[in-house]
């Protein structure tokens, strides 16, 4: 089978010289071999596509599991936080009687840390 294609002056020159950089006999031995490899490469080409695209999506999967546990366990720790400070520290009656209590409290840690193995700590 022998068909004819024109070509512009600037593909016809990028051809040729495709063709002379790819070491054809020729610039139809060119075009034959682009058009095998045009046809054949489709089906390759879209499997190797697919191939990379489910690894990315594994990849990613992969990835947004690492951050969801990463989220859950700082989630779980603020939780512990907010529950600890809740539990010791009381609410305030009301703002004199409760920096009293506060320096009451803060005397009572200087206290006893000034009894653990040498630390000292002055209340002010």
């Amino acid at each position: 089978m022998q068909r004819n294609v024109r070509l512009t002056d600037d593909l016809g020159k990028q051809v040729r010289e495709a063709a002379k950089a790819g070491g054809f006999p020729s610039i139809a031995a060119f075009i034959r071999e682009a058009l095998r490899n045009a046809v054949a490469a489709p089906a390759g080409a879209l499997a190797t596509a697919e191939d990379r695209l489910s690894t990315a999506f594994s990849e990613c999967r992969y990835e947004i599991r690492l951050v969801q546990a990463q989220q859950q366990a700082t989630l779980e720790h603020v939780d512990r936080l907010v529950k600890a400070f809740l539990t010791c520290v009381p609410e305030p009656v009301e703002p004199v009687r409760a920096r009293e209590q506060a320096k009451v409290r803060y005397a009572q840690f200087c206290r006893s840390m000034n009894g653990n193995a040498g630390v000292e700590v002055t209340s002010d």
